[in-house]
């Protein structure tokens, strides 16, 4: 399918995806090169998918759906972050070194730890998804309205109002 069919919100969403992956890596370089990895406002860039989505509205023509795509755009980018999400928690979960936990914990602690790991595990992941799908939705919403509000004063200050 070529991406001129695609739909603004779908070729936004896939730039989200992109954007995702591209922050997952930046924070655990940063993060692995000892640092704090990438600081919370930096999911501001979250907002980026709907702007695009508006900005693609823009340029078909149809500047009446931009706000109507930007939601959807982060819909499509939260399926990615949300699954990447996920993957990583039970990957994390599934790779502890209970040995050593209990070498340092205790046994019995060990122990109680590593029954409760996986129900909270499920527990954690739920709410990871349901916080994933309502930021992604919202910053993308809000990016298609920033979009919109720029352009518009950006365009009413170059007809001299």
């Amino acid at each position: 399918m070529q991406a001129a069919r695609l739909p603004p919100h779908t070729l936004a969403g896939i730039a989200g995806m992109s954007l995702v992956a591209a922050l997952y890596i930046a924070h655990g370089v940063l993060a692995g090169l000892g640092g704090r990895g990438l600081p919370p406002v930096s999911l501001l860039a979250l907002a980026l998918p709907g702007a695009l989505a508006a900005h693609i509205c823009r340029l078909r023509g149809v500047q009446d759906d931009s706000e109507q795509e930007g939601a959807p755009s982060g819909l499509v980018t939260a399926h990615f972050a949300a699954a990447l999400q996920v993957c990583v928690l039970f990957l994390a979960v599934l790779t502890i070194d209970w040995g050593r936990y209990a070498r340092q914990a205790g046994p019995e602690v060990a122990a109680g730890v590593r029954d409760a790991a996986l129900p909270a595990a499920v527990i954690l992941a739920a709410v990871t998804v349901a916080v994933t799908y309502a930021g992604c939705i919202l910053a993308a919403w809000l990016g298609s309205l920033a979009y919109l509000a720029t352009f518009s004063l950006l365009r009413r200050r170059r007809e001299g109002r």
